[in-house]
């Protein structure tokens, strides 16, 4: 209290849309005077700047399919956003380009990038996909995107690339060596 101006402060950080209420109890704030406040209810609207989360789709084989990057809002693209690169990490390699319109695609709240062809490597690899700041915004709103680099790791699993049979040996079948 600081002359006739409350401040409140919150214990946490409110990060969701939505609306809040805020309710101020009689009696709770008396005046210089020794009069008591009447009690006051407010209502507080949040817009806030979307969040989200990701996967990658991987298929059978260990290749990438299609990356999903969910919000926790509706979202569209911002004026001027025009593509998203994937590159393998810490190169300038793109692996990568997803289109806005074509092969970037936002419903609802899910931005869903579609590969022209599967990403297969032949070792362990890492991606980054960068999501610059404004790049997408809340749907009907002003409020952009803070940004994101997400990374992708795609592992190879272990197998036999070969078989060597020890000197005098022949190989029956990758069940038995005799």
């Amino acid at each position: 209290i600081n002359g006739n101006s409350v401040t409140i402060y919150l214990n946490s950080v409110v990060k969701s849309s939505g609306e809040y209420t805020l309710e101020i109890p009689a009696d709770i704030i008396k005046a210089a005077d020794g009069g008591a406040f009447a009690g006051t209810t407010l209502t507080i609207i949040v817009d806030a700047a979307p969040t989200m989360t990701s996967k990658a789709t991987v298929n059978v084989d260990n290749a990438l399919s299609d990356i999903t990057v969910e919000f926790d809002s509706e979202i569209e693209f911002a004026t001027g956003a025009e593509k998203l690169q994937l590159v393998v990490k810490g190169t300038e390699t793109v692996a990568a380009e997803f289109v806005v319109g074509e092969s970037a695609i936002i419903e609802g709240n899910v931005l869903t990038l579609t590969l022209a062809e599967e990403i297969a490597p032949e070792a362990t690899t890492k991606y980054d996909l960068a999501i610059p700041a404004d790049f997408i915004v809340k749907k009907g709103s002003d409020k952009a995107f803070a940004g994101k680099t997400i990374t992708y790791t795609v592992k190879v699993p272990f197998g036999v690339k070969n078989i060597t049979p020890a000197s005098g040996s022949t190989v029956e079948s990758f069940d038995k060596i005799v």
